[in-house]
């Protein structure tokens, strides 16, 4: 006589039977780069590609914020990891100005948002979200922190 497998569905469904709470079903796993395109689509964002190599995909959405409108890059970490949320400012001020200091003493004020200065000498804003259970939600706030954070921060940034 074999015994039936109990799997996670039959699991929450006697959850349900015996709390009387409400099922709701959790993602259980990292997005890909077409779950992230879609997930930015179904929030309402018209998303732009980037790049569409295969395991370098790379998205760009706009946001406005604060009378910027604020491009928002969005790519998977090769770890899976990690979503970036980045926003480009361009050219990054000279090391030791007051402006590199205030921008240093900004990511105290914006964490977990920073900024930070790429190899080429671009200033980017921005964050890695977990892409583990992520949802619609933790998306949306995602962007719109590394927006509004972009837009706070102009006095320091802007040329």
């Amino acid at each position: 006589m074999s015994v039936p497998r109990i799997d996670r569905l039959h699991v929450a469904l006697l959850a349900v039977l015996l709390t009387g709470a409400p099922f709701v079903p959790q993602p259980t796993e990292k997005l890909d780069a077409a779950a992230l395109k879609t997930m930015t689509e179904g929030l309402g964002y018209t998303t732009k590609v980037l790049n569409s190599e295969a395991g370098k995909e790379k998205y760009e959405i706009s946001l406005s914020e604060g009378g910027f409108n604020i491009p928002v890059s969005l790519e998977i970490a090769p770890s899976k990891r990690y979503i970036w949320l980045v926003a480009n400012l361009g050219k990054a001020p000279a090391s030791g100005s007051p402006k590199f200091e205030a921008l240093m003493k900004n990511n105290a004020k914006t964490q977990p948002v920073f900024t930070w200065i790429t190899e080429s000498g671009n200033l980017h804003m921005g964050m890695a979200a977990e892409n583990r259970f992520l949802t619609p939600a933790d998306l949306r706030f995602g962007v719109t922190k590394v927006a509004a954070d972009v837009a706070k921060s102009a006095s320091i940034w802007q040329n």
